[in-house]
C-alpha cells in the first residue's frame, strides 16, 4: 500500500520549514513557520505569512504581510489596552502612531495585492523562491526604509498611522507628495483628524 501523500496544508508547512525558514534566517531574520522578526531595537519589524480562509487540503493559497511598528508607542498602547500583548502581529492592522503596514504585492509589480497557490504537488523550490526573492528584493528594503522613517520618502508604499503632535517624522504635505508619486492619475487629499469642514 502506498503511503497518502500530504495534503496541501502539510506541504505548505513542510515547504516553510525546510527551504523558507533557513533561507530568511541567512538574509538576517528570526523566526519560523509564518511569522519572522527582523532585529531591532526601536521597532516591531515584523514578516507575517498568512493564509487565506479558503485554503483546504487541496490547496493553500497565501500571502505575506509586512509592518514596522514602533516599539515605544506599541508598549504605550499595550498599557491602555492590554487585551494587545507584548507585540504586534504583522497579519493584523496596528493602530499604533509611526506604523508602517503593506503587504507584499503592493511592493512588487505592478503594486497589486498578490496572493500565491500550493498544492499538493506544488514545486517546494518553485514556492520558497518566489517567498524569498519577494522578501529579499523588496520587503527587506522597504522594512529597512521604514525603520529609518524614510519609507514615503523613498517612494515605497504602505500604511502609515500619523505619529501624534509634536512627534518627529511624518510630514503630511510630503507624505501626500509622495503618495501621488506613487499612485499616477489618482487624487490624494489628507485630512487631518479633527479638522473641521467650514
Amino acid at each position: 500500500m502506498e503511503p497518502t501523500p500530504p495534503t496541501a496544508q502539510e506541504h505548505f508547512r513542510a515547504i516553510l520549514r525546510d527551504r523558507v525558514a533557513p533561507e530568511l534566517r541567512r538574509l538576517g531574520l528570526r523566526g519560523s513557520g509564518q511569522a519572522y522578526t527582523l532585529p531591532d531595537d526601536d521597532h516591531f519589524a515584523q514578516i507575517g505569512i498568512q493564509k487565506s480562509d479558503s485554503s483546504s487540503r487541496e490547496a493553500v493559497k497565501f500571502t505575506m504581510n509586512l509592518s514596522v511598528v514602533p516599539k515605544a508607542a506599541w508598549a504605550e498602547l499595550a498599557r491602555e489596552q492590554s487585551w494587545r500583548g507584548a507585540r504586534p502581529s504583522a497579519n493584523q492592522h496596528a493602530s499604533t502612531p509611526g506604523a508602517w503596514q503593506v503587504r507584499i504585492g503592493h511592493l512588487l509589480p505592478p503594486r497589486v495585492d498578490q496572493w500565491w497557490t500550493v498544492t499538493r504537488d506544488a514545486d517546494p523550490r518553485a514556492v520558497a523562491d518566489v517567498v524569498v526573492d519577494a522578501i529579499r528584493d523588496y520587503g527587506l528594503p522597504a522594512m529597512r526604509s521604514a525603520i529609518a522613517g524614510r519609507a514615503e520618502e523613498d517612494g515605497y508604499p504602505g500604511t502609515v498611522r500619523p505619529s501624534p503632535p509634536g512627534a518627529p517624522g511624518l510630514d503630511l504635505a510630503e507624505f501626500a507628495r509622495g503618495l501621488s508619486a506613487a499612485m499616477p492619475g489618482a487624487e490624494v487629499e489628507v485630512v487631518r483628524v479633527g479638522d473641521e469642514d467650514d
